[in-house]
């Protein structure tokens, strides 16, 4: 689909750049003469001079009355033809396994483009709707390789991004088969989404997108964001938190990892029937999705005791502050108390008893004032009240409290304050209440 000589379009536009008529273009539809790879065929082979007897007898077969002029295009037509065919058998072969997509031709795209508004009736194909021609790019590669990949949210852009936001172009010079090669790029980086409903929008350019690469139909697509951004309104039950936007997120991303495990053809058969549409349609009731989709529990809405029996499920280091790091029930440092860690007596939730702040050490009654500081932090996260797991349970993403990470599904922690006293939906830069570094 992305090759030149393979798009139907493309034929009728060059057809015409090269002053060859509509009469003659009509006739070789006619005869089914629809591409460039087609026409490369019909009179002499590629990669051989074609003679003027042979073409002037072809040429007569198609149109006994065509002129000098227009057999002058024709031919012309013909030469391209067989030059970009070469070109592109060539490139196939030569083409490594991480090589950037290529882009679709003009004409493709626009006439895509254009049957896709008049099918999709009542959609409008616009502003925030409307895919980058880097997204249509990433879809049609998966096409032409037969390989499906997930696109993140944070990689399908609108087309007003893309034309406000482009980069400039870049060269970089690679060494293949002993040959120096010369490749400019251009694209955008990836953006930071935030909020559902941007979400929503990145992943329904990405169904349009689909269905412009004839992968996943449109209604497919749109269906399965339905049920599966249907889990976010759902409401939680006692204990528990409602299914955030990370999960779904993170499921989305397991639904392509199940499709494409599957191992079938992505590509259309014969009767014009996706594949991926069955695929889609059923992806969601995967256990593997239905356990992702859980509802989590709710650490902060449990007493005292049920916080610490939390905290022991998620793993041994759970708070760190100016002493060393200390086990959760476990070893000399583990108070009497059920309710109690680190320091002997102390009830880290409820704030009675002795501060865990002072004492001698984590070895002995408490946190000593002298101890060391928390060294197991990364250098810019270590300030008094830092915590590697947040209020909801969960480890936090040392990348977005050091502003590094920027992906909605990411896979680390929870993208949330590292001061355990606050736990807001920011990194520890932007906290209110200004902890200090130690």
């Amino acid at each position: 689909m992305t090759s030149l000589v393979d798009s139907a379009p493309y034929l009728v536009q060059r057809a015409t750049e090269v002053s060859l008529t509509q009469r003659v273009s009509e006739k070789l539809q006619s005869k089914g003469v629809i591409t460039l790879a087609q026409l490369a065929f019909c009179v002499g082979q590629p990669g051989q001079v074609l003679v003027q007897a042979d073409f002037d007898r072809w040429a007569d077969g198609v149109l006994n009355d065509m002129t000098v002029g227009e057999k002058a295009s024709l031919r012309r037509l013909i030469l391209e033809a067989q030059t970009l065919l070469v070109a592109t058998l060539k490139d196939m072969a030569e083409q490594p396994e991480n090589a950037s997509p290529k882009k679709v031709g003009l004409a493709e795209r626009n006439s895509r483009m254009d049957q896709l508004r008049s099918q999709l009736v009542g959609v409008s194909i616009t502003g925030q709707l409307e895919p980058s021609h880097a997204l249509l790019d990433l879809t049609v590669q998966q096409w032409d390789n037969r390989c499906l990949k997930h696109i993140g949210p944070e990689k399908c852009h609108s087309r007003e991004d893309e034309v406000q936001n482009l980069k400039p172009l870049a060269t970089s010079i690679s060494l293949e088969g002993g040959k120096l090669k010369v490749t400019e790029t251009t694209g955008m980086d990836d953006r930071d989404i935030e909020g559902s409903l941007q979400v929503l929008n990145a992943l329904r350019r990405r169904g349009i997108a689909y269905a412009f690469a004839r992968l996943i139909s449109w209604e497919k697509h749109e269906a399965y964001l339905a049920s599966l951004f249907a889990f976010l309104t759902q409401p939680a039950q006692a204990g528990y938190r409602k299914v955030s936007l990370r999960q779904v997120l993170r499921a989305d991303k397991l639904a392509f990892a199940k499709m494409a495990e599957a191992g079938e053809d992505i590509r259309a058969d014969s009767s014009g029937k996706l594949p991926l549409d069955d695929a889609i349609a059923n992806i969601l009731k995967d256990y593997s999705l239905i356990v992702a989709l859980l509802p989590l529990a709710d650490v902060e809405g449990l007493s005292g005791k049920g916080r610490q029996a939390q905290w022991r499920r998620q793993g041994p280091y759970a708070f760190h502050g100016n002493g060393k790091k200390g086990k959760l029930g476990k070893g000399p440092g583990f108070g009497k108390t059920a309710d109690s860690w680190g320091g002997k007596g102390f009830d880290s939730w409820s704030g009675k008893g002795k501060s865990p702040w002072k004492g001698k050490d984590s070895k002995g009654k408490g946190f000593g004032a002298s101890a060391a500081k928390p060294e197991w932090l990364p250098e810019g996260l270590r300030f008094q009240g830092a915590s590697a797991w947040s209020k909801r349970g969960g480890k936090v993403c040392y990348g977005y409290n050091l502003g590094q990470c920027t992906d909605p599904s990411c896979q680390k922690g929870d993208h949330c304050c590292i001061i355990f006293a606050c736990g807001g939906d920011h990194p520890v830069t932007q906290c209110p209440r200004k902890p200090k570094k130690m």
